[in-house]
């Protein structure tokens, strides 16, 4: 969110990489799926997004895509 919080789900994602880790393994519906998509707020420093993307590879995720919204103007 624009307060550079990031969530899994309806859970806050821990800010320590470790803790990331741990999280993205214990979801179910993220192991299950084997992705997941990053919704992140333009405000959101871009090495904040690539340790999400890193702990979420570690934890087996294969497939991690950025989600996007139309741009206009």
């Amino acid at each position: 969110d624009d307060n550079g919080v990031a969530t899994l789900g309806k859970n806050t994602l821990p800010e320590d990489f470790e803790g990331m880790v741990e999280s993205f393994k214990n979801n179910e519906k993220a192991q299950s799926d084997s992705k997941i998509a990053i919704n992140a707020s333009e405000k959101l420093p871009y090495g904040k997004v690539m340790r999400i993307v890193a702990a979420a590879r570690r934890a087996g995720i294969s497939t991690v895509s950025l989600a996007s919204e139309r741009v206009s103007g």
